[in-house]
């Protein structure tokens, strides 16, 4: 049986796979190319569902790191800030994707060029919408020093 983080680690994992998979497609570019629409609607559909579930799950680590440091100090509220800042990015770039999705779902190979530029957007704009390394370890830095007191 799975944990809980093994079934998070692994949808992050598959997530990215789908990713590469459309940038990989949308780098050689579909040109009008009606084959590639099935493949952009079901890789879109697939990262709308990822996202808003792994964008809940953040939100609540955040929630859960901010209740469990209880008083923090300045450099741990600019990393769970800066986590806060890039998950509100995240979502907004997610949102002109999934019109470029519904569109090339009404209009085919018509919109594929509007549906491609619409992907790297989201690509290019969400690939830094996670804490930093700096910004984990400052917060689990502090999140330690606070369960070694307790013990």
């Amino acid at each position: 049986m799975t944990t809980l983080m093994e079934r998070i680690g692994n949808e992050r994992r598959r997530l990215r796979s789908v990713r590469q998979r459309m940038a990989a497609a949308i780098e050689i570019k579909a040109n009008g190319a009606e084959k590639f629409v099935p493949f952009y609607i079901a890789a879109a559909d697939y990262i709308d569902a990822t996202m808003q579930r792994l964008h809940g799950q953040d939100v609540r680590m955040g929630e859960m790191i901010t209740e469990k440091l209880g008083e923090t100090d300045d450099q741990v509220k600019q990393a769970l800030k800066e986590l806060d800042d890039r998950l509100v990015g995240a979502k907004a770039h997610l949102t002109p994707f999934l019109a470029a999705r519904d569109a090339l779902r009404e209009r085919g190979a018509a919109a594929l060029e509007e549906f491609e530029a619409e992907a790297q957007v989201l690509f290019d704009a969400s690939a830094s919408h996670y804490l930093t390394t700096d910004g984990l370890a400052i917060v689990g830095s502090h999140l330690v020093q606070r369960l070694l007191r307790r013990l």
